[in-house]
């Protein structure tokens, strides 16, 4: 797999203090998905630079490719995202195991609820009472609130809508 031992070192600012003046700390391996091989299960593992922080002392990651609360790669996780919007999480156990990716359903299930909840949080669409009635989506995908700001944010684009839906042409 093509993922297999890279190292991602790219540095980023503090996330406690903010601040920029780091020093590189150490690289540590982390699992970044399995993947299921004639004689059992195989570990795909990359390798992730953590920096210190000279103003604070903080040990964080630098920029990788994992979600927060995510114990698999970015790629492994919007894939389960993806089949999970139009199957139940078991079959989408067995539908990565036909790729041969092993994500088992309770895993699916978890990154299902994590990310609802976070959609929720971040672009929620509340009712009177304060519960959540739906989710924007433009806010999640485009980090705006209307078609109209859409509009202002990249205006050359086309629009194209379909029924109370509007999506980039």
């Amino acid at each position: 797999m093509k993922y297999q031992g890279i190292v991602y070192d790219e540095a980023m600012p503090c996330p406690d203090c903010g601040s920029e003046d780091i020093a590189r700390h150490d690289t540590v391996e982390r699992l970044f998905c399995m993947t299921i091989a004639e004689d059992g299960f195989r570990q795909i593992k990359v390798r992730v630079k953590r920096f210190r922080s000279k103003s604070c002392g903080h040990v964080f990651d630098g920029r990788k490719p994992f979600y927060d609360g995510c114990d698999y790669g970015k790629p492994i996780v919007g894939l389960c995202l993806a089949l999970a919007a139009s199957n139940p999480y078991h079959r989408v156990e067995s539908i990565l195991m036909n790729y041969g990716i092993q994500v088992d359903r309770d895993t699916v299930r978890l990154y299902s609820i994590l990310f609802r909840d976070r959609a929720k949080e971040y672009a929620g669409i509340p009712v009177m009472d304060d519960s959540t009635i739906g989710v924007n989506a433009l806010k999640i995908l485009f980090d705006v609130d209307s078609v109209e700001e859409l509009r202002k944010q990249y205006p050359q684009a086309k629009y194209d809508a379909v029924m109370d839906e509007t999506y980039p042409g």
